[in-house]
């Protein structure tokens, strides 16, 4: 087999629609954070969603790295090996300790009938992401 086999492949728009764009920030020489295009997405995500702040990063792992720092999460806390392996290291870069629990065979999401297991003794937080795409059972996590 000489032609690999893409699982996903990116949706990009021609490319004589992003031109100008690119050279409005080639223009502007400021490639990283907090350019114009930044504020203009920060300041439009605002409005659409209703909220008075909102931080954008530049990956999900930063993401949850944060959000996990901002909730002040300690100890232990319930996940899946069955997920991007950000999901891990953002709780370990967070000084927590992962507790493994299998997933459903049916949603390949954290099972979570298995999540309350190791919990019996004290609760822990879970963290229930989901698989590509599949519905999470949340009302259950929640139990």
């Amino acid at each position: 087999m000489t032609e690999p086999v893409n699982v996903t492949s990116p949706y990009l728009p021609p490319l004589e629609e992003v031109l100008p764009y690119l050279e409005e920030i080639w223009d502007s020489k400021v490639l990283t954070n907090g350019g114009q295009f930044h504020q203009r997405f920060e300041t439009a995500l605002r409005g659409r969603l209703g909220v008075p702040e909102i931080s954008l990063f530049s990956n999900a792992t930063i993401a949850l790295v944060c959000a996990l720092q901002e909730l002040r999460i300690t100890g232990d806390v319930i996940t899946t090996p069955y997920s991007f392996v950000a999901t891990s290291h953002s709780l370990i870069w967070n000084g927590i300790r992962p507790i493994f629990v299998d997933i459903d065979p049916d949603t390949l999401n954290l099972d979570p009938d298995r999540s309350r297991r190791p919990s019996r003794r004290r609760p822990r937080p879970s963290s229930p992401f989901t698989a590509m795409g599949t519905r999470a059972t949340c009302k259950a996590s929640r139990r």
